[in-house]
Parts: C-alpha cells; structure tokens; sequence
C-alpha cells in the first residue's frame, strides 16, 4: 500500500449494523452482475447475519459480512465465525479498505463471538489478498449444503485461527449452505 493509500484508509470509518440502509446497499451491490464472480457454481448460499460496512464519509466503499456457526471437523463440533460478502467498490481498491474492514470482522469474531476461527469461501484469484492477513487454505475436503443434497465445495475455504490454534485436520461438513 502506498503512502497516499494508507493515508487514506485512516479515513475509513466502519460501521457494524445488522443491516446495510438500502440506499448503501445499492450502491455497494446493485454496480454490476455477478459481483463476486461465482455465478456459474449455482450454489445457493447463506445471508451473513451482522454487516460491517466502511465508509469515507457518508459514502459506502466496502463491506464484509459476518455470522457464526457450527462446522464439524473429522466429526467433532467446531464453532465458526463465518464471513461472507467481501467487496470493495472498484474506485476505492488497493487502498487498504477491504483489509481494515475484514479486520473489524473478525476482532469482532474473536472479541463479542468468541469462536475459534473464522471461515471463508472464495476463488484462487482472491488468495492473494487473503494470504497476507493470515488465512490459509482448508486443505482437507469441506462438504457444504445444497437444497438437493451435500457435496464438495468448488470453492476454496480458508481459515484464519482468532485464538492461534492450527485448524483442525480432517473432512469439514459445514452443515449449511455456504456464506
């Protein structure tokens, strides 16, 4: 992140809300079709429960949203904190707004949700930017749900320990349609 960039990103302001007014969310999610580019899956998926949305000023320029959950893992029940709904407007990328964003996500994971571990699903292109923050990738097989039956998710699932300890190896069923 240049100097500028970071400069700016201490403008941000993020909000954590239940629900994104509609006038953000159309501006955050109504730009474009297939936002996230994982139309062609045709999965259906979870809605994210809590909105943290990041703003300059009073305009909206990313979001992140967050829930928790129950996953099993080799068969033992492991609580999560799910985050779904990663975006950044295209204008206010590379800025260092989506970082700071999934950043207040997860302390309040860690800090209000007192899970373990967060979880998200997202395509190879997007590793790069989870990388840096300390998300790793699920290497074992993760099963999610779909209104006809459970299968392998086509997506990456990575995870990022809240409390330091590795993820658990073994099968993961997330016993949910993914967030």
């Amino acid at each position: 992140m240049s100097p500028e960039h970071a400069a700016d990103s201490l403008k941000l302001e993020v909000r954590c809300t239940e629900k994104v007014p509609a006038t953000d969310a159309e501006k955050l999610f109504e730009w474009g079709q297939d936002l996230w580019s994982i139309d062609s899956y045709q999965l259906a998926w979870r809605r994210w429960v809590t909105s943290f949305t990041g703003y300059i000023g009073d305009e909206p320029v990313c979001h992140v949203g967050a829930l928790t959950h129950t996953v099993s893992v080799a068969e033992r029940d492991i609580p999560v904190g799910g985050i779904a709904a990663v975006l950044t407007l295209p204008a206010s990328r590379r800025r260092g707004y989506g970082a700071l964003t999934l950043g207040a996500a997860t302390r309040f994971l860690r800090e209000s949700a007192g899970v373990p571990y967060a979880l998200l699903f997202c395509r190879d292109q997007l590793i790069p930017f989870y990388g840096p923050q300390g998300w790793q990738k699920v290497e074992d097989p993760v099963f999610i749900q779909q209104p006809d039956d459970e299968r392998e998710s086509p997506l990456n699932c990575l995870c990022l320990s809240l409390n330091g300890a590795p993820w658990p190896p073994g099968t993961v069923r997330l016993n949910s349609q993914p967030w």
